[in-house]
C-alpha cells in the first residue's frame, strides 16, 4: 500500500511524466521499448500511456537495441549523478520506501 503522504507526490510525477509523453508524440516520437512478441502483439501498444515510464530521462536517447530514438527510464542518469542510490539499491531500498519509513 501506498502512504498517504506519497500520495500527491506520485500523482505530480505521473502528470509530469504524461506531459513529457504528450510532447514527444506531438513531436514524432512517444514510444518505448517492448519485447517483440508485446510489440508484434500490440503493435500500437508503445505509444499509449499505460506502457509509459513513471520516472522518464529528462532526453530522449538512440536506443542501442534498435537504434530507434525514444526516452528511456531515469533509473540509469540517477545511478551516474548519485551514486550513493546504488548502495541502498542494492540493499533492496528505495527512495519511496526510506521517505515512508521516516
Amino acid at each position: 500500500m501506498l502512504p498517504v503522504r506519497l500520495a500527491v507526490p506520485l500523482r505530480e510525477q505521473l502528470a509530469h511524466a504524461r506531459e513529457l509523453h504528450r510532447a514527444d508524440l506531438d513531436e514524432g516520437f512517444g514510444a518505448v521499448w517492448l519485447p517483440d512478441a508485446l510489440d508484434r502483439q500490440y503493435p500500437s501498444a508503445a505509444r499509449e500511456w499505460g506502457w509509459q515510464y513513471v520516472f522518464p530521462a529528462d532526453a530522449r536517447s538512440i536506443d542501442p537495441r534498435d537504434g530507434v530514438e525514444r526516452r528511456h527510464h531515469l533509473a540509469e542518469q540517477l545511478r551516474q549523478r548519485q551514486p550513493g542510490l546504488t548502495h541502498e539499491r542494492e540493499r533492496g531500498e528505495s527512495r519511496w520506501q526510506r521517505a515512508a519509513d521516516a
